[in-house]
């Protein structure tokens, strides 16, 4: 049996909150609230100690093997893309979750570790819903780049 789980934000205000979802197997994004489809995710322990997340649809995690990627930007040292690439075992594609408020977690690259999971910072897919997600810099940890995990029960 494998479990999936719904990321989601942990700050829960209008404006915000919701969970990732899966955008066209391109990129993940943040849903609007109360929009629960393309949300559900895998992390799948890799032998440095990290993770891949890989996306899970009704039949499973994806056939293809579609992972959470960081893009480096050269020349770009505070925001990266988050995109779904096919799995290669990269450090680029690999993550450290970092505990921290109120039961909440930080998503880290591997790659770039001062470089984590948030809310914004790259522009959002034309016809996608939601808010874009990219890999900040976690000085600071803003409000925007707290993450909750929800065990999902599959059969």
């Amino acid at each position: 049996m494998s479990q999936a789980v719904l990321i989601s934000l942990l700050r829960r205000d209008t404006k915000r909150g919701g969970s990732l979802m899966n955008f066209a197997n391109e990129r993940p994004l943040l849903s609007p609230p109360n929009m629960n489809f393309n949300n559900n995710w895998h992390l799948m322990p890799n032998p440095e100690g990290s993770y891949f997340i890989s996306f899970v649809d009704t039949n499973g995690p994806t056939p293809d093997g579609l992972v959470m990627t960081v893009e480096p930007n050269r020349g770009q040292d505070s925001m990266m893309n988050i995109v779904l690439r096919q799995i290669m075992g990269s450090d680029t594609q690999s993550w450290t979750v970092r505990a921290g408020p109120e039961g909440s977690y930080q998503i880290c690259c591997v790659a770039v570790p001062y470089m984590c999971m948030g809310v914004g910072g790259v522009p959002v897919p034309a016809g996608a819903s939601g808010m874009a997600v990219s890999a900040k810099h976690a000085q600071g940890g803003g409000p925007d780049m707290w993450w909750r995990f929800e065990n999902l029960a599959r059969g």
